[in-house]
């Protein structure tokens, strides 16, 4: 793949859309995702956002999954998930795609079109665990919340107004 330049990076709000399904699960592929990891066609239902080259093929993607999280007072928050083909990875284009996959969940939330009060996500990225150690991440505001069983690092970030 030839080098990509931030500038030439259009993203596109992909929730409640179908037609990008087939495109996100050869991405996986192309990514080398293990199938056995979990089922492709079921967490293609979750995609969010995707970054497409120039030529338009998909980059990176976010999903955001409705799950009850038990141990923040049974509330409903995003499950939030990012991938970018390392061949394309720039600084502050996982910011970007987590700032925009937050604006519009939020505004869903705002709109009362979901209940989830905001997102969680496991770190599993040992680059990330290692150098990005500040409690609260600036550009999302995703903040540290502690480790899970199998050492990820479990971030959470409330939308603007949410009630537990």
């Amino acid at each position: 793949m030839a080098k990509i330049k931030q500038q030439d990076v259009y993203f596109e709000w992909c929730m409640d859309k179908s037609d990008a399904k087939s495109e996100v699960i050869n991405f996986w592929h192309r990514m080398n995702v293990d199938p056995k990891a979990f089922d492709f066609d079921r967490r293609s239902q979750y995609v969010a956002l995707t970054a497409r080259s120039p030529t338009g093929e998909i980059i990176a993607i976010t999903t955001a999954e409705r799950t009850l999280i038990r141990r923040l007072n049974h509330n409903y928050f995003f499950n939030y998930r990012i991938l970018i083909s390392p061949e394309v990875r720039y600084p502050g284009l996982a910011d970007k795609m987590g700032v925009t996959t937050i604006q519009q969940l939020e505004y869903l939330w705002s709109e009362g079109k979901t209940d989830c009060i905001g997102l969680i996500t496991l770190v599993e990225n040992e680059h990330l665990k290692k150098y990005r150690k500040e409690m609260v991440w600036a550009s999302t505001k995703f903040t540290f919340i502690g480790v899970s069983n199998a050492g990820s690092h479990i971030r959470v970030r409330y939308f603007k107004g949410a009630r537990i």
